[in-house]
């Protein structure tokens, strides 16, 4: 289906991500995984192309994607994946030792989830340019980005990505390059269950209309959905099972 065509996943040596590029490679893309976690890296099918690097390093991104582009000529898919679930509110009371949320902790939140978006995309962008490649940029995005109580980092990353996925789709077009994000709800993985507890994960499920978590093939058919739709840019599409924060 997708002919070989040159697609990076970030974050995807597990979870979703892992799923994103297992559904890619199905669909006959040579697929790249980028991830920080080496040793899972090691792990994977030799099918994959893999890269041990950190997606919010900026020397590490162009080294990777120049070294990516001379080796493969060109890079059709980005799929902007990696990130991390993280919960704390903007005041605990409960909380003795510090009430306050930690701002270290917030900028780390924002730098992984949306800060590596930016440089992924810029630099990727930049070879899609160059080289006259109608590419697809996917950015993973979540429903936290209408704003999710005791979610402050998460929600504003989020936030962000959707409105860097508007601008992008509005400056990209002119070049053949659609940019989409894809915000999933409450998903099966072992980023949902470490980030948030049992009570939680069945709080959310209840509030549900579909009254089960998400599973990550669904979010990676709608990748696969996205790319193959030629007219589709500028959309964040909620794969939720319609649930209301």
């Amino acid at each position: 289906m997708l002919n070989q065509a040159v697609a990076i996943v970030t974050g995807g040596a597990k979870g979703l991500g892992l799923s994103i590029a297992e559904h890619l490679l199905a669909a006959k893309a040579r697929v790249i995984i980028l991830d920080n976690d080496e040793a899972t890296l090691k792990t994977l099918s030799t099918d994959f192309i893999t890269y041990p690097i950190d997606v919010t390093s900026k020397m590490d991104v162009s080294n990777a994607i120049d070294d990516i582009v001379n080796r493969h000529e060109k890079i059709d898919i980005l799929i902007n994946n990696a990130g991390i679930i993280h919960s704390k509110p903007l005041f605990s009371i409960t909380n003795k030792d510090d009430h306050i949320h930690n701002y270290e902790e917030y900028k780390k939140i924002v730098d992984i989830n949306m800060h590596s978006v930016f440089l992924m995309t810029s630099f990727v962008a930049a070879k899609m340019i160059l080289k006259k490649t109608k590419g697809n940029i996917i950015n993973m995005s979540s429903i936290c980005a209408n704003g999710n109580a005791g979610q402050s980092a998460y929600s504003a990353a989020k936030a962000g990505v959707n409105a860097l996925t508007k601008t992008w789709a509005k400056e990209l077009g002119a070049f053949g390059i659609r940019v989409n994000a894809i915000a999933p709800g409450f998903i099966n993985t072992s980023a949902t269950h470490a980030a948030l507890n049992p009570k939680i994960v069945e709080n959310l499920i209840s509030k549900t209309p579909l009254r089960k978590l998400g599973e990550a093939t669904d979010v990676a058919k709608l990748v696969i959905a996205t790319i193959t739709n030629n007219y589709l840019t500028g959309s964040i599409l909620d794969i939720s099972g319609a649930i209301s924060l």
